[in-house]
C-alpha cells in the first residue's frame, strides 16, 4: 500500500468516525427552536412553544450525551462538538430564564443557539471537505457514507 493510499484510508476512517456524530437537520432543528422562541416571546401559543423548545433541546442534549468525548480530545476535527456541548449547557440555563421574557435573557438564548448553529456548520464543512478530498483522489470509486437525522432516517453523503 502506497503512502497516498494509506492517507486516503485514514481519511475514509476519519469521515466514518465523524459521521457517527453528524446529524442531518441539526441546523434546521436549531432554527425551529429559534422560531419557537420568537413565538413564545410574542405570546403565540406560549405554553405549547415553551414545551416544544424544551423537548427539542432535550433531544439534542441526549444525542450529545452519547458522544464519547474522552476519545475525541486529541483530534481538532471534533472541536465543534466540544464547543456545542458547552453551549448546550448554557442554552438550557438561558431557556429557563426566558420565562421572564426579559430582553437580555432572550438575546442570550438567541445568541447561544446561533453559536451552536455555527459550530454545527464548522463540523459539517470539515466532514464535507474530507469526503471531497477522498472523492477527488479516488474518482473511480465515489466514497459514500450514510448519515442519519434525529428520527433515524438515513441520508446520503450527497445530502451533506
Amino acid at each position: 500500500m502506497t503512502k497516498s493510499e494509506n492517507n486516503i484510508d485514514q481519511l475514509k476512517q476519519e469521515a466514518r468516525n465523524m459521521s457517527k456524530y453528524y446529524y442531518k437537520g441539526f441546523g434546521n432543528r436549531l432554527q425551529g427552536i429559534l422560531g419557537s422562541t420568537v413565538n413564545y416571546i410574542e405570546n403565540i401559543n406560549s405554553e405549547e412553544n415553551l414545551h416544544k423548545i424544551k423537548k427539542q433541546l432535550t433531544q439534542i442534549k441526549k444525542s450529545y450525551e452519547k458522544i464519547p468525548f474522552e476519545n475525541l480530545l486529541k483530534n481538532k476535527n471534533y472541536k465543534p462538538l466540544f464547543e456545542t456541548q458547552k453551549l448546550l449547557t448554557n442554552a438550557t440555563i438561558e431557556l429557563d430564564l426566558i420565562i421572564h421574557k426579559n430582553k437580555t435573557n432572550i438575546t442570550n438564548l438567541t445568541n447561544t443557539l446561533e453559536r451552536i448553529t455555527n459550530e454545527g456548520e464548522i463540523y459539517r464543512t470539515t466532514l464535507k471537505e474530507i469526503i471531497s478530498i477522498i472523492n477527488n483522489t479516488n474518482i473511480h470509486e465515489p466514497f459514500e457514507i450514510k448519515l442519519y437525522d434525529y428520527e433515524g432516517n438515513k441520508w446520503s453523503t450527497k445530502d451533506i
